[in-house]
């Protein structure tokens, strides 16, 4: 079976603890940035699905979680990805 997929595509994952710490220093970072600048900043929100899922497109996923997934290292999410197209 051959599946092709778009990196613009559309994906859902379940957030671990794990994943959802890297997602709030993420955001503190930014927020430093921004206040540093003299911006306003914001609070942290996580925003999720009926049923518990963070939804992204696919390269966003890549670009916040990639250097944090492999073998060996803690998941930021459950391994089964929703792909939505």
């Amino acid at each position: 079976m051959k599946v092709k997929i778009n990196l613009n595509d559309k994906v859902k994952v379940k957030l671990t603890d794990y994943g959802i710490m890297l997602l709030k220093k993420r955001h503190d970072e930014l927020n430093k940035k921004i206040k540093d600048s003299g911006g306003k900043g914001n609070t942290f929100e996580l925003i999720l699905d009926e049923n518990g899922y963070y939804e992204t497109q696919l390269w966003s996923l890549m670009e916040k979680f990639g250097a944090h997934c492999g073998l060996a290292k803690e998941n930021p999410f459950e391994i089964d990805i929703i792909i939505e197209n």
